[in-house]
């Protein structure tokens, strides 16, 4: 094998084990959770309870 073709093998398996590490870091890590920040809409939507309405509207309340 010459001094080129066992560069490209060497940089090839390089790149195979760096994708395998970020597929394997991608699959064990679990996701983010979801926060749905209810009171940007709590003034227009039905579903939204007035207690709930309310409880936006003091935490808007209180800015820092």
């Amino acid at each position: 094998m010459k001094a080129a073709q066992a560069a490209a093998v060497g940089f090839y398996v390089v790149v195979a084990a760096i994708n395998l590490y970020f597929l394997w870091y991608a699959i064990t890590t679990p996701p983010p959770p979801i926060r749905h920040n209810i009171c940007t809409i709590a003034e227009i939507s039905p579903d939204i309870t007035p207690e709930e309405r309310q409880r936006c509207r003091q935490m808007r309340g209180h800015k820092l």
